[in-house]
């Protein structure tokens, strides 16, 4: 996943990403520039962004969410107990979670949006909708 995909799914500008990025890349002695990468901008310059696999990927992601961090030490106590058996590719389960969580958590915000202009008596517009964030 790259930071570009982190900053939209986030909800984060992707500057943040990428300086939450190095931080926590440098807090664990890694060189971020192991996963630096360059994308076209909108305006046709060249820009750096980063590219994150599996672990990396996991280790940036538990940065933005507490409840995520937290499953992930209880799943691995439950491994390291031998309450339960450990899951294949248990990072993409909970990097998968995490995603449908925002994509809900969009979706509940964009309906809430739509509820408050539908409540003063007006039917939303197109034009509400896109300013809702349509999902």
């Amino acid at each position: 996943m790259t930071s570009l995909e982190i900053a939209v799914r986030a909800g984060v500008r992707h500057d943040n990403v990428s300086r939450i990025i190095r931080r926590e890349l440098k807090a664990v002695d890694i060189d971020h520039l192991k996963f630096e990468a360059n994308y076209i901008a909108a305006n046709g310059a060249s820009r750096s962004c980063y590219c994150l696999p599996g672990e990396y990927l996991l280790h940036i992601l538990t940065a933005f969410d507490a409840k995520l961090r937290f499953s992930l030490i209880r799943h691995w106590q439950a491994v390291n107990d031998g309450w339960v058996e450990p899951v294949k590719d248990v990072a993409n389960l909970y990097v998968a979670r995490l995603v449908e969580g925002t994509k809900e958590e969009k979706r509940l915000r964009y309906e809430q949006e739509i509820s408050k202009i539908e409540m003063t008596g007006r039917k939303a517009s197109s034009w509400d909708r896109m300013l809702a964030g349509k999902p």
